[in-house]
């Protein structure tokens, strides 16, 4: 082929670039070298916001055991009101409002987003029912 251009063996080709093709090929590289920075800027958001999410899952699990004791506690004290109704005190019904009102403001200070917020919502919508049965219970135990 180089014979058909002309070059005869054992002639001395010399190589040159354009500046042009320089500069793109430079170009080419800061774009992909950008690419390579901003994609592990973008994977170390992704780790960061996974870790979030595991802590605020965490806080609202801890709260959701407590929030499970509690609702122990209030279905036994609806049990006894349905088989001794004399024996519940007014005063039991109160604490037990009184702690899910204390798990309300614990889940509202979680700072949450994403699935973390379902959650959240999930266990403020128990401890608001909860609460609810206590002042029916409340409302029903005056006075004892």
């Amino acid at each position: 082929m180089l014979f058909q251009a002309g070059i005869k063996d054992g002639a001395k080709l010399s190589i040159a670039e354009k500046q042009s093709f320089v500069d793109e090929q430079a170009q080419m590289q800061a774009a992909q070298e950008q690419d390579a920075l901003l994609q592990k800027q973008q994977a170390a958001a992704v780790q960061q916001e996974v870790k979030e999410q595991q802590l605020m899952k965490s806080q609202i699990g801890v709260i959701r055991l407590q929030i499970d004791q509690l609702a122990q506690q209030a279905q036994q004290l609806q049990q006894q009101l349905q088989h001794q109704p004399h024996a519940v005190s007014h005063k039991a019904a109160l604490q037990i409002g009184e702690v899910a009102t204390q798990k309300l403001i614990q889940l509202d200070n979680v700072h949450v987003t994403g699935d973390a917020r379902m959650l959240r919502k999930a266990e403020i919508n128990r401890v608001n029912t909860m609460a609810d049965q206590m002042e029916l219970i409340k409302s029903q135990t005056r006075g004892q």
